[in-house]
């Protein structure tokens, strides 16, 4: 059900309003796959439901993404971006900690070192950067067990923390975006690890009237 609220946004820098009759706080969401010895570009936000996950997946269910078209968002979607957050996942994704399909801290570290994020709106790129430096905010997190972990990201992501976007980025329907995983360097894991993608902020999307 539609909020009965207008919110008018902003932006520092751009000589326009931004209004959102019908909005809500959420997340745009994509988990792409890393082989042990990924080498090749992995776009998240590149596919739907039903679809395979990037990079040798599964088909993807709602669990995987909730994009609602490729690479772009569907007629009358509109985000504004503050934050971008990337998990960490084993290949079994599980709600316990389970030994042998978490990913392993050397790992993690594999990836951190050697992952370079792209984002682009179109063709022009946004940033190109280390997942470590991705405007997330609220330092590391993790969940699982001292020896085990379930999850681990590169911050827990807040509007309020000095290190989400000065600027959101503004995602309109039906304009291309991508965000790509891309690895100068060949990863070495010890075992398939999944990267989940958040873009977090003020979404608009149509709401059912009745």
């Amino acid at each position: 059900m539609a909020q009965d609220a207008t919110l008018t946004v902003r932006l520092p820098g751009i000589d326009r309003e931004f209004k959102i009759d019908e909005w809500i706080h959420g997340r745009l969401f994509s988990r792409v796959r890393l082989t042990t010895t990924q080498a090749a570009d992995v776009p998240a936000f590149s596919y739907v439901a039903g679809n395979i996950v990037p990079s040798g997946g599964a088909a993807a269910t709602d669990r995987d993404t909730n994009m609602g078209d490729v690479s772009k968002l569907p007629i009358g979607w509109q985000a504004l971006v503050f934050s971008h957050q990337v998990e960490f996942e084993g290949d079994v994704v599980s709600t316990s900690s389970v030994a042998g399909v978490t990913p392993s801290l050397a790992d993690i570290r594999d990836i951190q070192n050697k992952a370079l994020i792209v984002f682009k709106v179109g063709r022009n790129p946004i940033y190109e950067t280390a997942i470590s430096k991705l405007p997330s905010g609220g330092g590391p997190w993790a969940n699982g067990t001292a020896n085990n972990f379930v999850q681990i990201g590169n911050g827990v992501p807040d509007a309020r923390n000095q290190a989400a976007f000065l600027i959101p980025l503004n995602l309109r329907e039906g304009k291309p975006f991508s965000v790509i995983s891309r690895f100068p360097t060949q990863l070495s894991l010890t075992a398939v690890t999944y990267l989940m993608h958040w873009l977090e902020g003020l979404i608009q999307r149509p709401f059912d009237q009745a």
